[in-house]
């Protein structure tokens, strides 16, 4: 059966209407997702693709014909290199050549980051060629900082008891999964309207202890230094560039101790601010959109910490104060969340809950009273919940033939509401005893 299309007759290979292999191979470089370079036996860079000009900043024709070791190796990286060119041109071999590897290399600006590269040799007559991929990594890289970041810190915080013990090690944690060289920690007093020096850390390489005394000393009201204004607006604030005349208390010591940059950000438990962080660095810093959502992160992990510390403060006050009541000793307790006006939560059962209460034990932890309660239960329980949050006092269950576990009237039960600094009821602490 003939075509009914008529078609146009191909070209010859090779004929005039066919662009150069040269074109070619251009086109496929400049369209490639990775940067391409090629260099000569000097080091002289013979080939630049458009993914190199938007990766380093240098665009081809400021590139071609430059040395590549002057563009894009970091200074401190550039007498390996050096070597490593000699070494390969006397024998032919060379450790890092046709494998990839992760390396740092810097941009038009200066500022390094990582990559990731592979060099392929190739001789053409006597003379010896370099094609270099080379893959920007910061992205990738910063995805793997910030699940770091997160699990690092929710295991100290996790482990620790007290705020004492996990301010010191998340500091440093967190200077070692950025470009900061000092964090200070700061913890709102209520009572005193002032932010005090919960912990300050540095780097390893760069200790300050003037600097760090002096910090440890201070105190800050809201709107005053860095830390009392972003207690003040509840935003996070950059400082590009310090300098002595600045208007907040701490820049001139900061500058002294050759500090040249700083980034603050409150500490967060819904709107609540119950801290500040507070970061310095030795190099101007521009503002850095990643770092500032991984810093917010960490900042909420820690003010739900705080939370919790306050919430066993407070169990531990109510344990006290009612062991002084004559006649009444714990045999029960449990923590409920309160999440709606009619959700409540479990979300810790204390010695024997699951047997005086007749709850789930810590099969119960974590679900709502619906999932884990029977329907009689879970509407006495529910009312009595909604009763605690709507009074904002304890509510006192004596024993009788109402006793919510269905115990036919042996325990008694007490529901004491805990508010937050804004007089909501967040959770309730449920005591009870035999009667």
């Amino acid at each position: 059966m003939e075509n009914p299309i008529p078609m146009e007759p191909a070209p010859e290979i090779g004929g005039p209407s066919l662009v150069s292999n040269e074109e070619i191979f251009r086109l496929i470089l400049d369209s490639a997702l990775d940067a391409f370079i090629t260099i000569d036996a000097q080091g002289k860079i013979l080939n630049w693709n458009k993914q190199a000009e938007s990766i380093f900043g240098w665009s081809k024709a400021e590139a071609e014909g430059k040395e590549m070791m002057n563009l894009i190796i970091p200074p401190h990286s550039r007498p390996a290199h050096i070597q490593g060119m000699r070494r390969f041109l006397a024998t032919g071999a060379g450790p890092i050549l046709n494998k990839r590897i992760e390396v740092a290399a810097i941009r038009r600006s200066g500022k390094e980051f990582p990559v990731e590269l592979t060099i392929v040799p190739a001789k053409i007559g006597e003379a010896w060629l370099f094609s270099a991929c080379i893959r920007d990594l910061t992205e990738k890289k910063a995805v793997e900082n910030r699940l770091s970041i997160q699990y690092e810190i929710a295991r100290i915080l996790m482990e620790a008891r007290t705020l004492h013990d996990a301010a010191l090690p998340m500091l440093q944690a967190l200077l070692e999964h950025t470009s900061w060289d000092l964090g200070i920690l700061w913890k709102s007093d209520p009572a005193a309207e002032t932010l005090v020096c919960a912990e300050v850390a540095h780097r390893s390489t760069y200790p300050l202890p003037v600097f760090e005394a002096r910090i440890r000393r201070k105190s800050f009201q809201k709107d005053v230094g860095l830390p009392g204004r972003v207690w003040a607006g509840g935003r996070p604030i950059w400082i590009k560039a310090l300098s002595v005349g600045q208007s907040f208390p701490q820049s001139q010591d900061a500058v002294m101790a050759g500090l040249r940059s700083a980034f603050a950000l409150p500490v967060l438990q819904g709107k609540e601010i119950l801290g500040v962080f507070e970061f310095y660095g030795r190099e101007i810093s521009d503002e850095d959109a990643g770092m500032e959502n991984e810093l917010i992160a960490v900042s909420r992990q820690v003010g739900q910490f705080l939370v919790r510390l306050k919430i066993e403060s407070d169990l531990e006050q109510i344990r006290d104060s009612l062991s002084l009541v004559p006649g009444i000793g714990i045999q029960a307790s449990m923590l409920v969340g309160v999440e709606g006006p009619d959700v409540f939560r479990c979300l810790g059962v204390g010695a024997s809950g699951h047997s005086t209460l007749q709850f789930p034990g810590n099969l119960g932890v974590g679900k709502r009273f619906e999932e884990i309660l029977p329907a009689d239960v879970f509407s006495a329980w529910l009312g009595n919940a909604k009763t605690v949050v709507g009074d904002q006092k304890p509510l006192v269950l004596k024993p009788g033939p109402s006793g919510l576990a269905g115990n036919g009237g042996t325990i008694e039960e007490r529901w004491i509401p805990i508010l937050d600094a804004e007089g909501r009821c967040t959770h309730i602490f449920i005591v009870a005893r035999s009667a």
